[in-house]
């Protein structure tokens, strides 16, 4: 089974470091971080800081990269999956920037692989390990970056979708197909081929 990160969800007692996080549901729940658990964490955390300008932070013994509304937690793979993104459960996740063209050039000169979906607004750049992070535009927004989503390949995307009201208070959404809403970001699920 190819896996290349862990979604995690937090609950509002969560430490400190994530005080950046959106604030909780009813439920408590906030989209906290990402996890990828990668055979090169170095070569995962420089793309995310040359790209996207994370922040490196200490928290205890983990060492996360901040970006506006998520941290990035990348550790080392005992058993390195492989594939990247391709047949894993997270298709993808995505990043909301205010320049697109500012991000392309920044991949470009990290050596990324970048593919656009729609010209000038919407791309997938493939970051080490081959994992696909898509990049599209939102000119009004606050930071220069922000998450926005995870999208998941799963065999029911309605199943998925109730999981994800019914455990952690999500509210219905659609985007490209069923989605959860979640205070700082949104789940969107596509059918797995």
């Amino acid at each position: 089974m190819r896996i290349f990160c862990v979604v995690s969800v937090l609950a509002a007692s969560a430490a400190s470091i994530f005080a950046q996080t959106a604030p909780p549901n009813d439920t408590g729940v906030s989209l906290g971080h990402i996890h990828f658990v990668v055979p090169d964490p170095d070569a995962t955390k420089k793309a995310w800081i040359d790209v996207f300008g994370a922040v490196p932070v200490k928290a205890g013994a983990l060492e996360p990269l901040k970006l506006p509304g998520i941290f990035i937690i990348i550790t080392k793979a005992n058993m390195p999956p492989a594939g990247g993104s391709t047949g894993s459960v997270v298709n993808h996740v995505g990043i909301a920037v205010k320049d697109y063209a500012d991000i392309k050039a920044k991949a470009a000169a990290a050596g990324l692989a970048w593919r656009e979906l729609t010209p000038n607004v919407q791309a997938f750049v493939t970051f080490p390990e081959a994992v696909t992070v898509e990049v599209m535009e939102v000119k009004d927004q606050a930071t220069p970056v922000a998450f926005h989503h995870i999208h998941e390949s799963v065999v029911d995307p309605e199943v998925a979708r109730a999981w994800y009201v019914k455990e952690f208070g999500a509210a219905n959404g659609t985007r490209r197909g069923p989605a959860a809403m979640i205070p700082g970001g949104e789940v969107d699920f596509l059918k797995a081929q």
